[in-house]
């Protein structure tokens, strides 16, 4: 592979392929229509924000989470909804509905937030193809490889650690990313 082709985003390098498949006619940006019915979509607010503060890789979760549900509890309009797989007591003031979702819940629940503020995971891409509004935060891996897909999609804020070390994202970089598209 030349190193051209490293920052091409891996949805453009593998939808290459689908001719092979015999697949030839596609909307290219990719929005998905996941028709899940979860019963857990009912206990998402309408206006309501979703953390997902986990990643499979720990080299790739933001440890400022707990800080930024504190600054937008702050805010009495939203509803701050924390999510994922491992439940602690860190979040106060939250929905937390960690260890309650399940992997076909996530495309109700997220198509039912306003906002997605997330690490690399599958949440991002999943908000990502429901054109959901979306905060995503990058360090070690490449946002123009792995990041929303489109990358440039207005709904897209994605923030980048200039160290490619999470700990080096701003709380104040993310509020604003937050601010642009909520305004």
């Amino acid at each position: 592979m030349s190193h051209k082709n490293l920052q091409i985003h891996a949805i453009d390098r593998l939808t290459a392929f689908l001719p092979e498949l015999g697949i030839t006619k596609f909307d290219e940006s990719l929005p998905l229509d996941l028709n899940s019915n979860s019963k857990l979509k009912n206990t998402i607010p309408a206006r309501s924000i979703i953390l997902f503060p986990e990643s499979r890789r720990s080299d790739k979760v933001w440890p400022f989470f707990k800080e930024l549900a504190i600054e937008l509890n702050k805010f009495s309009q939203w509803k701050v909804i924390i999510a994922g797989n491992h439940k602690d007591n860190r979040f106060h003031n939250c929905v937390d509905m960690r260890e309650s979702i399940t992997l076909s819940d996530l495309p109700s629940i997220i198509n039912k937030a306003s906002l997605i503020i997330c690490n690399d995971s599958a949440p991002l891409h999943i908000a990502s193809a429901l054109r959901k509004k979306l905060v995503a935060l990058f360090g070690p891996t490449e946002a123009v490889r792995y990041g929303p897909y489109p990358t440039n999609h207005q709904n897209n804020i994605i923030i980048r650690s200039s160290t490619g070390r999470m700990e080096d994202i701003k709380l104040t970089s993310v509020l604003n990313g937050i601010e642009c598209l909520l305004e």
